[in-house]
């Protein structure tokens, strides 16, 4: 009976034993085998490394030391376990996809799995292209070039930038990247096919506009592209997942020579473009009106490889002139990006206002520019255009006024005026009528007064507001024009008028545009509007009554309602652009 468990403790301790000496033969540990998908391989492209232990290793692998001499693109790991004949086996495999940071014959250090190791294995690393079986080259290249080579400063330079390829690939292209320059993407990316050495390829283009904002020499950084590419062979690694390899190309970095704005221009303002027009429409296209009645004109600027930040101010190029008063609305600008580079527009609406009936000049417009295609100065010119105002429908037109006679001379020997014995001065009447006349003239007076008071207590019934809470105005430049109003209208001045309301709608739209605000009054106030400005060219302005645009202006529920910005009397506009 004692026998027995000595003998099950002896059978112990010699399983330990065997056990400790497994662990201890260094012929049991994971052998771990390195392999290359190809070798040698050219800078810039990456290539796969295996790593493949037989059994699980002692500890997780430490790739750091691989870091001096390759980046890491990505890597992943899997395990497969089978049972042949009866015997389990279990293999682990780790996948690194690297690129050389240099080129030369490369050494892969050996990386520890714990105690276990890798071996050393050595790569060559070429310089350039490697030539396949067939002796052709690589099958992607990059492409960058800039045209032209020495621009004026402003002026437009397009970078093309093409990627040409055999293979399918998918990949990430960088931004151009210049100092001191405007850089815009123009049109759409191209495909097309070209050949290059008898060779043909599918070509990828894409186009950029540069403009350099100071001259001397301006470098553009090289273009870098990061593109994934089949590795050949059954097309699939692990899991079923398609084996690719990433390829990296940089393009030769561009110098270009700015030159400065040549002594040559002498205009203003710098504008050098490819081509420029200059053009304008007129509403009505006869160039005539009826006195009161604005005539519209349309300026455009139309300009080839410049932003529309350069175009310029047409409303400052037309400047006014004695009668002739002229309200520009806000310009239109607009920015096409071609493929041949940028079309810029800019538009400019302006009403033109005569004070009077007659013949009036528009001066002409004289646009200077640089043509970037010929290198010489030219101008874009409109000509003068002659306006004819008319008077006023119905309106009789003014005559000036006569000149006075001159006295004939007496003739020779012919007698003198006789003189009045008192000198020429007429008597003094009577005194009972002087007081008569007194008299008379104190009753009118008091007459007078008694109708002005009544008619103005009259008015202020008129203007009493129906609501007893109601506020009042709260901007004091469109109260006074208000008040203006009301006086001009009673008083029957045109003139007084027309100033009292242009005012007054300066006040209660100040973001628009005088034009738009002269289009928002004729809406508004309608025949009365007309009636007013006609008045102004009538021979007779006394023959204006201003009742009936007072009460339209006062009755229209447009003009009656209440703006945001602040409460208002009865009578006024609601704002132009609502918030």
């Amino acid at each position: 009976a004692t026998g027995k468990p000595a003998a099950s403790i002896g059978w112990l301790i010699g399983g330990l034993l065997a056990v400790l000496l497994m662990m201890a033969n260094p012929l049991l540990a994971a052998e771990i085998q390195l392999s290359l998908d190809r070798n040698p391989v050219p800078i810039n492209e990456s290539f796969t490394l295996t790593f493949t232990a037989d059994a699980e290793p002692d500890a997780d692998p430490d790739f750091s030391p691989l870091e001096d001499q390759f980046e890491i693109l990505n890597q992943s790991q899997s395990s497969q376990f089978s049972i042949i004949n009866g015997k389990a086996s279990r293999q682990v495999t780790w996948q690194l996809q690297v690129i050389a940071k240099q080129p030369g014959a490369l050494q892969i250090p050996s990386i520890a799995f714990g105690s276990d190791r890798s071996r050393p294995f050595s790569v060559t690393v070429t310089n350039g292209a490697v030539r396949g079986k067939q002796g052709g080259e690589a099958s992607l290249y990059l492409e960058a070039e800039a045209e032209p080579k020495n621009p004026y400063v402003q002026a437009q330079v397009i970078l093309t930038i093409r990627v040409l390829s055999r293979v399918a690939f998918s990949g990430d292209l960088s931004q151009p990247e210049a100092p001191d320059a405007v850089i815009e993407k123009i049109g759409e990316d191209r495909e097309f096919v070209a050949l290059r050495d008898g060779v043909q390829f599918k070509v990828n283009e894409r186009r950029y506009a540069i403009f350099p904002q100071k001259s001397g020499r301006l470098s553009i950084a090289p273009i870098n592209l990061t593109a994934q590419l089949a590795a050949g062979g059954s097309g699939y690694g692990p899991f079923f997942r398609p084996s690719t390899r990433q390829q990296r190309l940089h393009s030769d970095p561009i110098e270009l020579s700015v030159r400065p704005i040549p002594a040559q221009f002498t205009g203003k303002q710098w504008l050098p473009a490819t081509s420029l027009t200059l053009d304008d429409q007129w509403l009505p296209a006869e160039l005539k009106v009826p006195g009161g009645e604005p005539l519209t004109r349309t300026l455009t600027v139309k300009a080839e490889g410049v932003t529309a930040g350069m175009l310029p101010d047409l409303a400052a190029a037309v400047p006014a002139t004695g009668d002739l008063k002229q309200y520009p609305d806000q310009p239109v600008t607009r920015e096409d990006k071609t493929a041949s580079g940028l079309v810029s527009q800019r538009q400019q609406k302006t009403a033109l206002m005569a004070t009077r009936p007659g013949a009036y000049t528009a001066p002409a417009v004289v646009i200077p520019w640089w043509n970037t295609r010929t290198d010489t100065l030219e101008w874009a010119r409109l000509p003068a255009r002659t306006l004819t105002v008319l008077p006023a429908p119905g309106m009789a037109v003014p005559e000036p006024p006569p000149t006075p006679a001159a006295t004939p001379a007496p003739a020779a020997g012919a007698r003198p005026p006789e003189i009045p014995p008192n000198g020429g001065v007429e008597e003094a009447p009577t005194p009972w009528v002087a007081y008569g006349l007194a008299l008379f003239l104190g009753l009118g007076w008091l007459a007078t007064a008694l109708a002005w008071w009544h008619s103005r207590r009259g008015l202020t019934n008129l203007d009493a507001p129906t609501d007893p809470g109601r506020q009042t105005v709260g901007a004091v430049g469109e109260s006074r024009a208000f008040k203006a109003l009301e006086r001009a209208c009673r008083a029957h001045d045109p003139v007084a008028a027309r100033k009292a309301l242009l005012e007054w709608a300066a006040h209660r739209w100040p973001e628009a545009s005088a034009a738009a605000r002269l289009e928002r009054l004729g809406m508004e106030l309608g025949n009365e509007w007309s009636v007013l400005n006609r008045q102004l060219y009538a021979a007779d302005a006394s023959a204006w009554q201003g009742t009936g645009l007072w009460e339209r202006f006062r009755s229209a529920s447009s003009l009656s309602a209440k703006p945001k910005r602040a409460t208002r009397a009865t009578g006024e506009l609601e704002p132009l652009y609502k918030s």
